[in-house]
């Protein structure tokens, strides 16, 4: 399905989910203005056709973790996204992208302490066959992370 697909009603309904993915269908049909097997229709469809996808999402700064850290690493050779791969399957890596620019993937990890973060930058990163240059940046503060927004312009 391709968003220009997607209806009013669609919209409307992703909006109260992103509001409160706990939201009884009852209660979304009547906001919708629509019978209850309709609103569940529509859910069924978007989630069949992977529009949607409902999750559990950990709070990191609840679990303790303190430190996030943005990597950015240059690959020398062994292609990117083997490096990338490799890189992704680190418990600490919460996020592995392959980009265009300056370096090759930028990644999003995560450290409970420093003793933790040092040990990532030191030696696992580094041992990873490929990986040249790095660039790591700890975030002092979060303005804003919103893995679930994706903006549908209707």
């Amino acid at each position: 399905m391709l968003i220009a697909d997607l209806e009013d009603l669609d919209y409307a309904l992703i909006d109260l989910l992103r509001q409160n993915a706990r939201m009884p269908m009852v209660e979304i049909a009547r906001s919708l203005g629509v019978s209850r097997p309709t609103a569940a229709r529509r859910l069924d469809r978007l989630l069949q056709e992977g529009v949607l996808h409902l999750l559990a999402e950990t709070d990191i700064y609840a679990t303790g973790i303190e430190l996030l850290v943005i990597l950015e690493l240059r690959v020398e050779g062994r292609p990117v996204t083997e490096v990338a791969a490799e890189l992704a399957t680190m418990p600490e890596a919460i996020s592995v992208n392959t980009v265009a620019g300056q370096h090759d993937i930028e990644a999003l990890l995560i450290a409970d302490s420093h003793e933790v973060l040092s040990r990532l930058h030191s030696e696992e990163i580094p041992s990873i066959r490929g990986v040249g240059d790095r660039c790591a940046g700890l975030c002092l503060e979060v303005v804003k992370f919103e893995s679930n927004l994706v903006p549908f312009f209707s």
